[in-house]
This record gives structure tokens, C-alpha cells and sequence, in this order.
């Protein structure tokens, strides 16, 4: 009975077992049916509304991007003005000459990932002056050395930050004459230069046969007729031996060097330093160091120096002045000490001194560097 009674027991559990299976199945089968229903139904109303919610994303999108843009244009905003009300000296400068304001700089110097070399071979210039530019002195130069007339027409003081230098108007039709890739302002320092170096009357117009002639020149020459002799001190390290690099210097020199690198900080913002590469041709040809590529006979500028936890450098950011990133070598490029020394073969350093805010220069400090000189020294030019 007992054998019978399990069996019986075991088959009426199994009787249930299989009905609940079959119900389960029904379950699933019933759950999955209702799913499909709901998910045609809302593909149907996904089809009906994704252009609307498509918009409503693209237009959250672009409020967003426009916020993002406006919040980083006021943060630099308020950085500027911060950086200078913390300098007593630089602020009461500024009240006392300031020619254009605050807004009317960032127009004409929107930003320096746009700025570079354009189609003059003036590369020993911008690379001049995108390093002036990321010094902490740049906005209080430009705003006391830019005028803009009723107008429109522009004018710009040479030396920079000097109220008593001499003054080039600068027209709209020598504007489209600049080669400069970038906002006004970068245009009106390449054509106030242009004017300069060629002995124009400040009043008389450049032309674009006139420009070509500012092709190929020496870095530290650009920045002291920008600033003055009295507003930098530079100091420069040349390879003695043609196509020699920086490496075959002494090490006296090379410690120097060093030094200027480990000193050099964008925080600071007061350094400067411009390189040229190894000579062998035009700027068009081409040479390799490690996996870098750069172009013979062209100025570079240091936009960076990494340093490792010690505090040694281990990398060294190196600008080419055209800017293009989508050119092997056209942009910006990180190197480390040996490929940084073997790739040039020209340094100039300076630091921006605050000379310019003591109102107390004479007349023969602000005098720029001879442009007549300048156009002479073809041998050693960097286009």
C-alpha cells in the first residue's frame, strides 16, 4: 500500500506540477503579447513624435552650447578683470589710458585657437606675437595702445603700453591687406609692424605689394619693436654652427636655457620664448626629430613646460605659428628635452617687465628696433 499510496501520491504531483508549467507557459506567452502590443503602440507614437522631440533636444542643445559659450566668455571676463584690479599699479595705468574697452578687446582678440600665420612668410612675427599674448600684460598693452575712431577706422601706438609712441591709422582696406588668420586686433599688429619695418608715414597707406617686403626676420627683433627695448629683457642662444642644433652649445648654455625652462609658467605670465628651427632650406621642407615633424627655417614659440612629480621638466610644448591642426607639424606639439634641443637651433627668451606702467620712459627708450636693419639680416631671417 505503501508503494502504491507513493505512487499514486507521486503522480497526482506531477499532474500539478505540469498544469502549473502550462499555466506559467500561458503567462509568458499572454505577458509577451501584451508587450508587443505596447511597444507597436508606442512605436507608432514615437514615429508620430520623434520630430518634435528631435527638435525639442537640438533646440536644448544649442541653449545649452550658447549658455556654455557665454559662461566661459564671462569667466575669462571676470579672470581679466580679477588679474588686474589685484595689480594696483597696472589698474590706475589703465583708467588713465585706456583707449578701447573690455568688450571691444574681446571682439577684436576673440581667441587665440583661430589666431595664426597666414599666407606672408612672417612666421618669426606671429610666433612673436602668440606668445605676447599669453602674457599677463597682453589685454593692458592692447587696451591703451588700440584706438578706434568714430568712424571706425583704427590707430595703434608703437611701443605697445606707450601713450608718447608713435601712433600708425590703420584703414579698413589695409585691414584686408594683413595675411593674419584671426580677430582685428592680431591684423593690426601685423600691419602696424608692416608700417614700422618699412618706414611708412603713420598716416600714409600700406599697400599689398608693400607687405610682402616684412617676409622672413628674427624673433626677439619683433617683440622688442612691439614693446620697446626698455619693456623686455631678452636673452638669446644661437647653434654656432650652421645646421647644428641647440644641443651643440655649451653646457653653460644649456643650463641656462634650463633655467628659463623651468622658470617658464603661463600662470606667471610675464615670460617669452621663441625658437627657430634647424636651417636647410625653405620653410616649406620639411625634417623629422622622434615622431615630430617641423619645417626648416621657421620660428616656433613654447606655449608649455610639464614637470613631473619632482619637479624636473618632462615635456615641453612647442607652437607652430600657422596653426593648422590638420597638418603634420602645423600645430601644436609636445617634445620632450632631447627632441626639443636636437630640433633647434635658435632660443630667445625675454620677461615682460612692468616698465610701461611707471608713465616714467623717456623718448629714446621707447624707440623701436631699426626696421631698416632689420630688413638687412636676410641671412639669418626665419620666415
Amino acid at each position: 500500500m505503501e508503494k502504491i499510496g507513493y505512487s499514486s501520491v507521486e503522480s497526482k504531483d506531477s499532474e500539478e506540477i505540469l498544469s502549473l508549467k502550462e499555466i506559467r507557459e500561458k503567462l509568458k506567452n499572454l505577458k509577451e503579447d501584451v508587450l508587443k502590443k505596447k511597444v507597436s503602440k508606442k512605436e507608432e507614437e514615437g514615429k508620430m513624435g520623434k520630430q518634435m522631440v528631435m527638435g525639442k533636444v537640438i533646440k536644448i542643445a544649442k541653449e545649452a552650447a550658447h549658455n556654455l559659450k557665454e559662461g566661459k566668455k564671462k569667466a575669462n571676463r571676470e579672470k581679466l578683470l580679477d588679474s588686474i584690479e589685484s595689480d594696483s599699479k597696472e589698474s590706475e595705468y589703465l583708467k588713465k589710458y585706456q583707449k578701447i574697452s573690455y568688450l571691444e578687446y574681446g571682439l577684436m582678440f576673440p581667441s587665440l585657437e583661430e589666431f595664426g600665420q597666414g599666407r606672408l612668410g612672417d612666421c618669426y612675427l606671429i610666433s612673436t606675437i602668440q606668445s605676447l599674448a599669453r602674457t599677463r600684460y597682453f589685454n593692458t598693452l592692447m587696451m591703451t595702445s588700440i584706438h578706434v575712431s568714430k568712424d571706425g577706422e583704427y590707430s595703434i601706438t608703437l611701443p605697445l603700453g606707450e601713450p608718447w609712441g608713435k601712433r600708425y591709422n590703420i584703414s579698413r582696406e589695409e585691414l584686408k591687406i594683413s595675411a593674419v588668420k584671426g580677430g582685428t586686433g592680431f591684423k593690426l599688429l601685423e600691419v602696424a609692424f608692416a608700417k614700422h619695418l618699412l618706414h611708412k608715414d603713420p598716416g600714409k597707406k600700406l599697400k599689398e605689394e608693400d607687405i610682402k617686403k616684412i617676409e622672413g626676420g628674427i624673433p626677439s627683433e619683433a617683440l622688442q619693436t612691439l614693446l620697446g627695448p626698455k619693456s623686455i629683457t631678452v636673452a638669446k642662444y644661437r647653434a654656432k654652427q650652421r645646421g647644428k642644433s641647440l644641443l651643440s652649445l655649451s653646457e653653460k648654455n644649456k643650463l641656462s636655457m634650463m633655467k628659463i625652462l623651468e622658470d617658464f609658467s603661463q600662470r606667471k605670465g610675464n615670460k617669452y620664448i621663441s625658437l627657430g628651427s634647424l636651417p636647410g632650406g625653405n620653410d616649406t621642407k620639411k625634417y623629422k626629430i622622434g615622431a615630430h615633424t617641423f619645417y626648416h627655417r621657421h620660428a616656433y614659440s613654447v606655449t608649455g613646460v610639464e614637470k613631473d612629480v619632482n619637479g624636473k621638466i618632462s615635456a615641453i610644448k612647442v607652437l607652430n605659428p600657422r596653426n593648422h591642426k590638420g597638418v603634420e607639424g602645423g600645430a601644436e606639439q609636445t617634445l620632450n628635452l632631447s627632441e626639443f634641443f636636437n630640433a633647434f637651433s635658435l632660443f630667445d627668451s625675454g620677461t615682460i617687465t612692468d616698465t610701461f606702467l611707471n608713465h616714467r620712459t623717456s623718448k629714446e627708450e621707447t624707440m623701436v628696433v631699426d626696421g631698416g636693419a632689420m630688413r638687412r639680416r636676410r641671412d639669418k631671417k626665419y620666415a
